[in-house]
C-alpha cells in the first residue's frame, strides 16, 4: 500500500547552505510547495531534493531532526526569542547529499515503512543546486565546534545559565567550565541542570548559556558576521 504522508528535503537558492526538512500529512508535495513559494518572505522558490513517504510524517520528521541534533546541534536553526523561549526551526546547515543519506538509511533499516523518491532536477535547477552544494560544502568545511577562545571569552570569566541566571560557571579552558568545584563540558552541564527532560532530547550548552546577556550561539553568529563584513570592507 502506498504511503500517504511525506517528509521532504527542500533547497532554496536564496538560502544557500541551508536545507528545509519538513513534512506534510498529504501525499501531495505540489500543494506544500505552492504554500511555501507563494510567500512574499522568500525571494526564490524552493526545490525538492528528496521525498520520504511514510505513514507518520510528524514522527519521522522528529526523529530525523533528532539525528542531526545528535550529530551536531549547531547546524540546526534555532530562534531565541526576547522572552527567553527557544524555538527550533526546520532548517539545517548540511549538504543535501548527507541529508539524503540519512533517509536512505531509514529505508534500508525499515523498507516496509518508508519509500524514498529523489526527483530528477531540470538543467536550470541542477545549475542552481551545484551552487547551493558548493556553498554548503564550504560552510561545513569551515564550521568547527565552538570554543570560548572563538567567542572572545577569556579563561577565568563567567557564563550564566539562561534558565536560572543565578547559576554562573567559570571558564576553565576552550571547552570546559567549572560548576560547584567540578569541571564540565558545557552541554553536559546543561543536561544536568535541565530537569526533567526527555532522554531523547539533545541539549546544546552553547544555546543554554549566556555571556553578558547574549547566548553563546548568537554570540558566535554575530562575531562571524562581523568578521565577514570586516573582510568584505577591507
Amino acid at each position: 500500500m502506498a504511503k500517504q504522508q511525506i517528509v521532504y528535503i527542500l533547497t532554496n537558492p536564496s538560502l544557500a547552505g541551508w536545507l528545509k526538512i519538513g513534512c506534510t500529512t498529504k501525499n501531495d508535495i505540489k500543494s506544500r510547495l505552492s504554500e511555501l513559494n507563494n510567500s512574499t518572505a522568500i525571494p526564490l522558490d524552493f526545490r525538492v531534493k528528496a521525498l520520504l513517504k511514510c505513514d507518520n510524517a510528524h514522527e519521522t520528521e522528529k526523529h530525523i531532526h533528532q539525528i542531526f541534533d545528535a550529530i551536531n546541534p549547531e547546524i540546526h536553526a534555532i530562534e531565541q526569542r526576547s522572552n527567553g523561549s527557544i524555538r527550533k526551526k526546520e532548517f539545517f546547515q548540511i549538504s543535501p547529499e548527507k541529508a539524503c543519506e540519512v533517509m536512505q538509511s531509514l529505508v534500508a533499516l525499515a523498507p516496509d515503512r518508508y519509500e524514498l523518491e529523489i526527483p530528477e532536477a531540470t538543467p536550470e535547477e541542477q545549475a542552481i543546486e551545484n551552487i547551493v552544494k558548493q556553498v554548503a560544502q564550504e560552510r561545513e568545511g569551515k564550521r568547527s565546534a565552538s570554543t570560548f577562545e572563538m567567542l572572545n571569552i577569556p579563561v577565568g570569566d563567567y557564563v550564566e545559565f539562561h534558565r536560572d541566571p543565578s547559576v554562573k560557571c567559570k571558564v576553565l579552558d576552550d571547552n570546559n567550565v567549572e560548576y560547584k568545584g567540578e569541571p564540565y563540558a558545557l552541554s553536559t552541564l546543561a543536561e544536568k541542570l535541565i530537569k526533567p527532560r526527555s532522554p531523547k532530547t539533545h541539549i546544546n550548552g552553547w544555546v543554554e548559556f549566556y555571556y553578558k546577556g547574549e547566548s553563546l550561539r548568537n554570540r558566535r553568529l554575530r562575531l562571524e558576521a562581523e568578521r565577514i563584513d570586516s573582510s568584505n570592507n577591507n
